[in-house]
């Protein structure tokens, strides 16, 4: 037990030295800048996005109209060739 306890007294009485909060920001005050930086890059990505979302808008609204016309031209076939084959049969 008293190894135990001499164990546990160490941990207790651990040096505090070099735990005292810094005065000025870490590595010479380069932190604002790479924050800038982030900051800056954050507002490129924001972009981005946004006009990936305006882009996904427009190829939503060109593929509605495509699937419109390509459904048109696939019934005024499908009509066609019903034509032919009536006339074909002599069922017209």
């Amino acid at each position: 037990m008293s190894q135990a306890q001499d164990k546990w007294g160490n941990i207790r009485n651990f040096p505090s030295r070099g735990l005292v909060p810094p005065r000025e920001p870490p590595h010479d005050g380069g932190m604002e800048a790479r924050v800038a930086k982030l900051e800056s890059t954050a507002e490129h990505m924001r972009d981005d996005v946004h006009d990936i979302k305006a882009d996904l808008r427009s190829i939503r609204d060109s593929a509605r109209t495509d699937f419109r016309i390509l459904f048109g031209a696939i019934i005024a076939v499908a009509l066609g060739l019903a034509g032919l084959m009536a006339r074909g049969f002599h069922w017209l």
